[in-house]
C-alpha cells in the first residue's frame, strides 16, 4: 500500500502564530501496517523523507542491498 503526500505543499505554510514556516513535517501517529510506504510531501530543497513498515529480515535486505543504499539512507 502506498500514500504519498509529496506533491501537498505543506512546506509553504503560515499558521500566522509567529512561528514561521515549518522545517520539518512527520506523522504525529504510525501504526505499523506491513508493506504500508509513506511518502511524506517533498522539502524546498526537493528531498523526500519516506516512512516504510517491514518485517525486520526484509528491512535487513534493504539496508544490505548495494545498489538501493546508494540512493537513500536509513535513519532508524
Amino acid at each position: 500500500m502506498l500514500s504519498s503526500w509529496a506533491r501537498q505543499n505543506f512546506y509553504e505554510l503560515d499558521f500566522n502564530l509567529g512561528l514561521g514556516k515549518p522545517e520539518a513535517l512527520r506523522r504525529p501517529k504510525f501504526f505499523p501496517v506491513e508493506n504500508l510506504i509513506y511518502i511524506l510531501p517533498r522539502r524546498l530543497d526537493g528531498e523526500l523523507v519516506v516512512a516504510i513498515c517491514l518485517r525486520g529480515e526484509d528491512m535487513d535486505w534493504l539496508k544490505a542491498h548495494e545498489e538501493f543504499v546508494k540512493y537513500w539512507n536509513y535513519i532508524g
